[in-house]
């Protein structure tokens, strides 16, 4: 008869975040196997890119991210810039609180747009998330949502600033 406490243990290896941990060696190798075709599935990307957030390597996720966006033709079909949106989302979804994280974030937003200065622009959704990062910092977080908000608004226009802008800019 099993213990219960090790089948505990046992479902935490398997279902946990030690087995993320032990596909690291393989995904590198892999990664750059799907970057050298310029043809590499959104969702094989999207999925890569998801693991190394859920690992903790920003860094790298960002520069696959920026790599595959690199390779992408100039001409965006509305299901292609809906790809990329859910891409962006993704990292900032990621996105630890703090004001070095914010901007962090916000550089990271701004060298996503320029890869295809035409084809991309921010939406409610990416400004929502990107307020988010500044929920639990420290200071006037208010003055940077403010500042933040009517900056992507006088770049991008006044549709980016939605209710639930609003309301997060206010709480």
């Amino acid at each position: 008869e099993e213990d219960p406490s090790k089948v505990s243990d046992t479902t935490r290896e398997i279902y946990g975040e030690d087995r993320l941990r032990d596909y690291r060696p393989f995904v590198l190798p892999v990664l750059s196997s799907l970057l050298t075709y310029s043809r590499t599935s959104h969702y094989a990307i999207y999925m890569m890119t998801r693991y190394l957030l859920q690992i903790r390597q920003v860094k790298i996720a960002r520069a696959v991210t920026l790599h595959w966006l690199s390779k992408m033709p100039t001409r965006f079909t509305a299901v292609r810039r809906r790809h990329c949106y859910r891409l962006l989302h993704l990292h900032l979804g990621y996105t630890m609180s703090g004001l070095k994280a914010h901007f962090d974030c916000r550089e990271f937003v701004r060298s996503f747009l320029k890869q295809h200065p035409h084809g991309l622009r921010p939406t409610s959704s990416t400004l929502l998330l990107l307020l988010r990062s500044l929920s639990r910092a420290r200071g006037d977080t208010t003055f940077h949502a403010i500042h933040l908000a009517t900056g992507m608004s006088k770049k991008w226009g006044p549709s980016i600033i939605d209710t639930r802008v609003r309301r997060r800019i206010v709480s």
